[in-house]
């Protein structure tokens, strides 16, 4: 497979508060036409094999992550494997003293030979990361795009996609309902099928975020919201704008819902996608426009 649709932030009732059984997650990933999710349970990862032998059956491809909140905001962190560091949560080391600060997940995971991806960077419904972002070094991927959030919310994650040149990735943030699911995904340059790949698609910067579909229109159980073409995804990538479920040809919408939370690397831009606000000249805190040079910070290992 050419290329992947994954929802990059899904979580099971393993997160304290979540109602959603891995079953339930990946019967409406498949509905919704996707192949795979990502599993970010917040500081919880003892159940990862168990995921990822549920998404075997389900014929999607599941990768498991911990989403752990630091001192700055969110981060989502993937090991290189599914051995100790998930099964055992030796990542826990990182909070036995209060949180820690986002540079030290980073570090620990990077230095594992895994990937942190930073979530919800511009949220104002938490305390998230902001403009810091661009201080943290060695980071993978920012958390880019969401319906629940609001528009500039969306635009700023997507400029610090551009100006550090790390992976844009998206996810619905399923946490109490499946709604979500196929409203947002992760295009995948690559075909995934372990961790590792996980890891070096953010590396490589072989991610891009993409708009589905609005929240509130879900599409009818067992309907497909695209189509392949040579067996790839024809998604707001390489292969061109995303067609709608009626087949006319449209552009990826940023289209924010309600502005509330679900609990809820890439030199080029996300495909299909155009910058927002702004116009010309600098941009958000004296910065040059996306896609003019790259500030330090940026992933390198």
């Amino acid at each position: 497979m050419a290329q992947m649709l994954v929802d990059f932030f899904t979580y099971t009732d393993a997160t304290e508060g979540g109602v959603l059984s891995i079953d339930e997650i990946l019967a409406a990933a498949k509905a919704q036409g996707l192949d795979g999710v990502c599993v970010v349970d917040r500081e919880h990862s003892r159940h990862a094999q168990t995921l990822v032998e549920a998404g075997q059956a389900h014929g999607l491809f599941v990768a498991v992550g911990v989403e752990i909140a630091t001192e700055d905001g969110l981060a989502v962190a993937f090991a290189p494997q599914i051995d100790q560091v998930l099964l055992h949560e030796e990542w826990r080391r990182l909070t036995t003293c209060g949180r820690p600060s986002l540079q030290e997940v980073v570090d620990y995971f990077v230095g594992l030979g895994g990937a942190v991806v930073a979530r919800e960077v511009y949220s104002e419904v938490q305390p998230s990361l902001g403009d810091k972002v661009f201080m943290v070094r060695g980071l993978a991927g920012v958390d880019a795009l969401s319906m629940r959030r609001r528009r500039i919310e969306n635009e700023l994650a997507l400029e610090a996609v551009h100006a550090l040149g790390v992976a844009g990735v998206a996810g619905s943030g399923a946490f109490r309902s499946v709604e979500g699911i196929g409203t947002v995904a992760t295009v995948c340059g690559i075909g995934l099928s372990s961790q590792e790949d996980v890891v070096r698609a953010l590396d490589g910067r072989e991610l891009w975020p993409v708009a589905l579909r609005p929240m509130g229109s879900a599409l009818p159980l067992g309907s497909v919201p695209g189509e392949r073409s040579s067996g790839s995804r024809d998604g707001a990538g390489p292969q061109g704008p995303r067609r709608s479920e009626g087949g006319e040809r449209r552009r990826p919408e940023r289209r924010e819902g309600p502005g509330g939370r679900d609990h809820d690397r890439h030199g080029r831009p996300p495909r299909g996608h155009e910058r927002g606000g702004g116009g010309r000249g600098e941009g958000r805190g004296g910065r040059p426009p996306m896609g003019r040079g790259r500030p330090s910070g940026g992933r390198g290992r």
